[in-house]
């Protein structure tokens, strides 16, 4: 979801996977700011 150049990421991931994510958005034109709010699974 996003909203004004700010990015949510939620959802159960790994630690490897919520990385992955945040890394691709990172790289995205106009994201402004990223807000995890991840539940982390083994």
């Amino acid at each position: 979801m996003t909203e004004n150049g700010i990015v949510f990421l939620l959802g159960l991931v790994t630690q490897d996977e919520a990385n992955r994510a945040t890394n691709l958005v990172q790289s995205v034109s106009g994201v402004q700011k990223i807000v995890k709010l991840f539940e982390y699974i083994d």
